[in-house]
């Protein structure tokens, strides 16, 4: 029993060929009051330890695709997460799916996705909450944009955020930390490694101004002339685009929301930020 109501069919998705679990399922209930009684009750509650995601199953794919009602939002404080997103961003509307992205340990990338069911709910939430403070950050809210409609014109020119790549193994936590704050006050910094062991690092800086600086001195730099690597960092590409998307399609790259049906049935399920 998924909520203490009595369901029609209760099923848990697999890999085809290793049948092993892709993490999602399908509750059907006899009524629509019983859905909603689990939906609200459930949602967000913790499964051995991870926070499930409950939400209404889309079986039209020209609905899920839409993005017209779904919005991107960034500069999220660590502490908020997938519920404190929904309660900040329930009040304007009916909320189809809700994320915050997160790294391998869970961690808080520091943006999220809204996938609204009205179209209007989405632009009373970007009218409303886009430049307000959350917890202790301001945010950035704005209509979320796939990638492949993004195009390299549109540049920020007030970006804080960096992506960077291509550095030297021996640099830590503690080295980028201080290499980029030489060039001002660095909000947050963190390095980290994709699932196939390629290191990057976000820093995020108090100002347009030092992010502007540390690219401009760093950009391209080798950084072991013996070596002769070079060290990357890179601006983003549009407002709606989170800064860490630059390294991984596959994980690391945007993740709007979509029903995983949409996916191939493989060991690697396919993402929607």
């Amino acid at each position: 029993m998924f909520g203490g109501s009595i369901e029609r069919s209760c099923r848990v998705c697999r890999d085809n060929a290793t049948r092993k679990s892709l993490g999602y399922g399908y509750v059907n209930y006899y009524s629509v009051q019983d859905a909603e009684r689990a939906l609200e009750t459930l949602n967000y509650m913790s499964i051995k330890g991870k926070p499930c995601r409950v939400m209404w199953s889309q079986r039209d794919p020209e609905r899920r695709r839409n993005t017209a009602s779904n919005i991107f939002v960034k500069g999220l404080d660590p502490t908020i997460d997938n519920k404190a997103l929904h309660d900040t961003f329930s009040v304007f509307g009916n909320i189809l799916s809700c994320k915050v992205s997160t790294d391998n340990n869970g961690k808080s990338r520091g943006y999220g996705f809204v996938h609204y069911e009205a179209e209007e709910a989405a632009k009373i939430a970007i009218e409303k909450v886009n430049g307000m403070k959350i917890a202790n950050s301001t945010v950035f809210v704005g209509p979320f944009i796939k990638r492949e409609e993004r195009g390299e014109e549109t540049i920020v020119e007030n970006y804080t955020n960096l992506y960077i790549k291509n550095m030297p193994p021996t640099w830590d936590d503690a080295k980028v930390a201080a290499l980029f704050g030489e060039f001002g006050e660095v909000s947050s910094s963190v390095l980290l490694n994709t699932e196939d062991g390629k290191r990057f690092a976000l820093v995020n800086y108090k100002t347009a101004e030092a992010a502007k600086a540390a690219v401009d001195a760093l950009h391209r730099k080798d950084m072991r002339p013996e070596l002769g690597e070079e060290a990357a960092t890179e601006t983003p590409k549009e407002a709606a685009a989170p800064d860490a998307d630059k390294g991984e399609d596959s994980k690391e790259g945007e993740e709007e929301e979509k029903d995983p049906r949409d996916s191939k049935r493989s060991g690697r399920r396919s993402s929607s930020i």
